[in-house]
């Protein structure tokens, strides 16, 4: 996202709205003379220092706005009218779009990255901030997770939806999409749909995607725990080696040690409340529910998958975790990490980030040649 720069044009806000936002922007960055034209992320912001912006802002001005908001109105400037129009009409505020921009600015294809089993985004900073800044990148979060809406239930249901609102923003291909965990399943299904409305999809990215057949976990071990994937995810807790006497807790006692632990560890703010816990949980299990219920299908399209190097669970020994009977055109990387710090360790995530742009300027320049040679044909037909 860059980092803060004395050359940036400085402007001055504009009422005392647009005063209190550079106030509480200069708090969270640690930076004097905000201006409301400059660009949060790209003044060092990442999306930890975001929650904790947003929970500021709820409570210092009393309004109901999601996480989300930092992405779509990433200046004072933007955010200052939805936080305006909050309360009022909220069909109007843009931050409730399932699309989230990490980068919009670029001369290539765009890359969609489709939400983990928690429905939340954040976790795709590392990897979209390894990215070159010709690289736009986007993810799709899913709907429930900010409690703004109903989770939807099944893989289907969430292709169907993300194909509408990525077709927004990309009318045509070629498309890239990718995703992580649960995300890939999705990815995969979108493409599927994508080919069959005749468009073009480069390729798709399966980040630690196993195939759902071959999850044995249950068998050997009884239903996953979703408190211990979310304590995973928020705290960087084991998920085989969960904190003692959990079980003997209430589910909400649960989610509290888990929020403590993340606050211990600096993962969440510190007001970070159970209420946002509780909404990730709840699309979290549907998302479970639907992982396990989803039949995989032969795909005819180019695929990479990247494979975490260190096992959690492992459900499938295969390095291809089940992919090659129904992916012919397979590509298998392994990167460093297990499946969760492969893209929560930024250094883990710069790994993975540099071979998947390695991977998207390589399709397209093989693209843009096959173009060419297509041209040259028929030029020589003439």
């Amino acid at each position: 996202f860059g980092t803060f720069s004395l050359d940036q044009s400085y402007e001055a806000p504009r009422d005392a709205l647009e005063v209190e936002l550079c106030r509480l922007w200069e708090e969270a960055l640690g930076i004097p003379c905000i201006g409301i034209r400059q660009n949060f992320f790209e003044l060092g912001g990442y999306s930890l220092m975001a929650v904790a912006l947003v929970n500021k802002i709820r409570r210092r001005l009393s309004v109901n706005i999601p996480v989300a908001v930092m992405f779509e109105a990433p200046t004072i400037a933007e955010l200052a009218p939805i936080l305006r129009r909050s309360g009022s009409d909220p069909s109007n505020n843009p931050a409730h779009n399932l699309v989230l921009p990490y980068r919009t600015k670029g001369t290539r294809p765009p890359f969609f990255c489709i939400h983990a089993a928690s429905g939340t985004v954040l976790g795709y900073a590392s990897l979209a901030r390894g990215l070159s800044a010709d690289q736009p990148f986007y993810a799709v979060q899913a709907p429930g997770v900010e409690g703004e809406a109903e989770p939807l239930t099944n893989i289907a249901e969430m292709a169907d939806t993300y194909v509408q609102e990525i077709r927004r923003i990309q009318p045509h291909g070629p498309y890239f999409l990718g995703g992580w965990s649960i995300g890939g399943l999705i990815s995969l299904e979108m493409s599927r749909r994508l080919q069959a409305q005749g468009e073009t999809v480069g390729f798709v990215a399966l980040f630690d995607s196993i195939v759902p057949l071959g999850f044995d976990w249950e068998s050997r071990n009884g239903a996953r725990d979703a408190t211990l994937i979310l304590a995973a995810l928020l705290a960087r807790l084991d998920e085989s080696d969960p904190p003692p006497n959990l079980h003997k807790l209430s589910s909400d006692e649960q989610l509290e040690v888990v929020i403590d632990v993340a606050r211990r560890a600096g993962r969440v703010p510190p007001d970070f409340t159970l209420e946002q816990v509780q909404n990730q949980m709840r699309v979290l299990k549907i998302n479970l529910e639907a992982d396990l219920l989803f039949q995989p299908a032969p795909y005819s399209g180019r695929v990479v998958l990247f494979r975490a190097e260190n096992a959690i669970g492992r459900p499938s020994p295969e390095i291809d975790a089940g992919w090659s009977p129904y992916i012919p055109e397979l590509e298998t990387v392994v990167v460093p990490g297990d499946h969760y710090s492969m893209l929560l360790e930024p250094a883990n995530a710069a790994t993975v980030a540099k071979l998947l742009e390695a991977r998207l300027i390589s399709e397209a320049q093989n693209r843009s040649h096959a173009t060419a040679g297509a041209l040259a044909a028929v030029h020589a037909h003439e």
